[in-house]
């Protein structure tokens, strides 16, 4: 039996105290060093709200140790927490975000990368996490974005962006991750980011589309002598006609301007509305008002200089209308203007008629036979459908009761034959293209010289003989309206027969398309030019070789 002394027993117990304490310090400092993971037993209660996430963060009552740490997995990023513990304030409770690319808004963390605050279980702290987005700023051609590239924001964050268009173009849309989000305006600020976004800003340009291109007014001389007017005639109205531009782009127009240059003396923009602001599909109207006087004082006998009309906007390359004011005996569209109509609407150009520059056929010098066969020789003659000097729109003549009678034949129309110089030539053309067997060539008499293309024009025809020249006592030239049958080559175009010298000038006699109504089969009217007035109307055999001169009606 082993006996054991009080001494021993005191020192074993000693031992064994000094082993627990040894053991509870241990376990002590475990407890208060170790970072747990939140459970049953939480130092902390979290409320998360606002911007949702899922982060994981790190709260220690004493965040300076760090000590007494314990890791939470959280939702959102405005946190607000408090201790579990009641009855005790918690000066330096210590966080941290785990997750790369957070940190903590109004926070610089100590050396051991916590951020310190002040909680108790009655008083939350309110933390709140953030983090920046990537914007990814792009500018379209023709003009430029700021800032430019790639902008870091924080969440929940704003950015403003500056469009700068270059000359006349305007901002089309802002595009955020592709989707339009905002038409026009110079800035586009995006607010609240929580995502990384792209942002671009296109541009474009206001479409300030004229109505036409050009625009020919007619000098303002109905009567006369009127101070400035060169020639006068009841048909020279001189009206004001107007020009409408539209905005045909998908941007305002701003600060629209007109700009009138070149106008001859006399004439103006008498009214405009194109000013300020044009919409988009938005119209303005100019209204431009002719004087007495032609442009480049073209009534000498030359091709005047054009004006312009200039529209101007601050998105809109500037678009320009030429503008020219036109009288007798100036040279336009490859001719010498003798004949002018007023009346068209408006909203376009004048209409009128002008003769070519230069002969077609010169009278013997070989001249040209008014009717051919094949051979080019003369035919003996035929009776056209509708191209007499009785000849009417209403009552065709010859016709197919007449003394020499005609057929009308597929294309051809019942004509004024004294006047209308392009349906007679499209009646004789149907006949010697198609219906002549066969066929003559075009160069083998009169009316087919003027099918030819002339100074990049090909609608030219053989005129009529009361557009060659006024009556010469035969009563052709009564009908349609006087105002119109004034208007002729012999009044009108003076520059070609007094003192004239050139291959311009209209000298000797010149076949019609006009048929004698007395025989149509065999002659046919022509113009006996003369200078100084003695200029006439005649009739000739369709075999005698005159002189061409071939005129067109004025196209816009």
């Amino acid at each position: 039996m082993i006996s054991i002394s009080r001494d021993d027993i005191a020192s074993r117990k000693q031992t064994a105290l000094k082993r627990i304490l040894i053991l509870l310090g241990i376990l002590c400092i475990l407890l208060m060093n170790q970072t747990t993971t939140a459970g049953n037993g939480l130092f902390f209660k979290i409320l998360a709200t606002g911007i949702p996430d899922n982060l994981s963060i790190t709260l220690c009552l004493n965040g300076k140790g760090p000590l007494s740490c314990q890791n939470y997995a959280v939702s959102a990023l405005n946190l607000n927490i408090s201790t579990t513990i009641p009855n005790h304030v918690y000066p330096s409770v210590g966080i941290k975000v785990n997750n790369p690319g957070y940190f903590l808004s109004g926070c610089t963390p100590i050396s051991n990368g916590y951020c310190l605050f002040s909680a108790s279980n009655t008083k939350p702290a309110n933390i709140i996490i953030n983090t920046t987005y990537t914007i990814a700023a792009t500018s379209g051609a023709n003009g430029t974005i700021t800032p430019q590239g790639f902008i870091k924001i924080n969440g929940g964050g704003s950015q403003q962006f500056t469009a700068t268009p270059a000359a006349n173009y305007g901002v089309h849309q802002w595009l955020l991750d592709g989707v339009p989000v905002q038409t026009a305006g110079s800035t586009y600020t995006l607010s609240n980011v929580t995502a990384n976004h792209t942002v671009e800003v296109t541009f474009t340009q206001a479409t300030l589309t004229p109505n036409i291109s050009s625009l020919a007014l007619s000098v303002h001389c109905p009567s006369g002598p009127t101070s400035g007017c060169v020639y006068s005639n009841p048909a020279l109205t001189g009206s004001s006609r107007q020009i409408t531009f539209t905005n045909h782009g998908t941007i305002s127009a701003n600060n629209v301007s007109v700009v009138s240059s070149g106008f001859p003396s006399g004439t103006s923009i008498s009214s405009s509305t194109c000013s300020g602001t044009l919409r988009t599909m938005d119209s303005c109207i100019i209204t431009i008002t002719p004087g007495t006087v032609a442009s480049s004082d073209c009534t000498s006998g030359i091709a005047p200089t054009s004006g312009s009309v200039m529209v101007t906007a601050d998105e809109a390359v500037s678009t320009l209308v030429n503008v020219i004011v036109l009288s007798y005996s100036c040279i336009y569209q490859s001719g010498y203007l003798y004949s002018v109509n007023d009346e068209t609407p408006n909203t376009g150009s004048i209409g009128g008629k002008v003769v070519t520059m230069s002969n077609q056929a010169t009278e013997n010098s070989p001249g040209i036979i008014w009717s051919a066969n094949s051979l080019g020789n003369y035919d003996g003659g035929i009776s056209i459908w509708g191209i007499d000097d009785t000849s009417t729109v209403s009552s065709p003549s010859p016709n197919a009761s007449s003394t020499d009678p005609a057929t009308n034949y597929p294309g051809q129309s019942n004509c004024n034959g004294a006047s209308d110089g392009a349906c007679n030539t499209k009646n004789i053309n149907i006949y010697y293209s198609t219906i002549a067997t066969p066929p003559p060539h075009l160069s083998s008499y009169a009316a087919g010289l003027c099918k030819a293309t002339i100074n990049d024009y090909s609608d030219w025809y053989l005129p009529a003989i009361c557009e060659m020249g006024p009556d010469a006592g035969s009563l052709i030239c009564t009908s349609p309206p006087l105002m119109h049958l004034e208007q002729n080559m012999v009044d009108n175009l003076p520059v070609l027969l007094d003192n004239c010298t050139g291959a311009m000038c209209l000298s000797g006699e010149y076949w019609s398309s006009t048929e004698l109504s007395g025989n149509p089969v065999d002659i046919a009217w022509a113009e006996c030019f003369t200078p100084n007035g003695g200029s006439t109307q005649c009739v000739e055999g369709k075999n005698e070789t005159l002189g061409v001169r071939c005129s067109r009606a004025l196209t816009f």
